[in-house]
């Protein structure tokens, strides 16, 4: 899974090179190009605990967004109970990515196993149904947006929830979640951005 992870993250820099040659740019007046316009999706959480050559690769490549999808289930283990060393892992990513000026867009997502109202389904389909109760997520929406108050302006709610891949609840009960997510992480910071979850089907 990690050499497929380096060898799609290549192949997107190596696109971006093609690019600036089929609009008509030598590749020496690549800054032409708005680089704010490029970004990556790149969970580096989940392959390394040393993000130190992976942000400086893209900070080289000119990239200035990254969209990350730390789980919750893995930051709140338990109702109540934060994994300590995982957000210091967390910490140190965010850090290194804002002293390279990369914005951050952070997803919102999965429900923790131990929120999630299908309790007996298997892994990973346990994550994809709502909570069983709200507050639950709101807590968690409170508690991740003001750790990084400051840093992180950008939180995206879920994942292709319109894919049975990843959203198993209704779309009501999506609503609900969006709802709830832009309320809390609007309260934390009234001028962060809160983005509909990527679609799957958005061609």
């Amino acid at each position: 899974m990690e050499g497929l992870y380096m060898f799609l993250r290549k192949m997107g820099i190596f696109l971006m090179i093609c690019l600036a040659g089929i609009i008509g740019l030598p590749l020496n007046q690549a800054n032409a190009i708005d680089s704010d316009y490029f970004g990556v999706n790149d969970p580096l959480q989940r392959y390394t605990t040393d993000y130190t050559t992976e942000i400086n690769q893209i900070a080289d490549s000119q990239i200035q967004w990254i969209r990350i999808s730390p789980e919750w289930g893995r930051i709140e283990t338990a109702k109540g109970v934060y994994d300590t060393a995982y957000l210091n892992q967390l910490d140190n990513m965010v850090n290194q990515l804002t002293a390279k000026g990369i914005h951050i867009v952070w997803i919102l997502c999965y429900t923790a196993p131990w929120a999630s109202s299908m309790p007996g389904a298997p892994s990973p389909d346990i994550a994809r149904y709502k909570p069983a109760n709200w507050v639950d997520w709101e807590s968690y929406v409170n508690f991740i947006t003001t750790r990084y108050q400051g840093k992180i302006q950008y939180w995206e709610v879920w994942n292709e929830q319109d894919s049975l891949g990843f959203w198993k609840s209704s779309i009501d009960d999506y609503n609900t979640l969006l709802q709830k997510a832009y309320t809390g992480v609007k309260a934390t910071d009234s001028s962060n951005t809160v983005l509909l979850g990527g679609l799957a089907l958005s061609s």
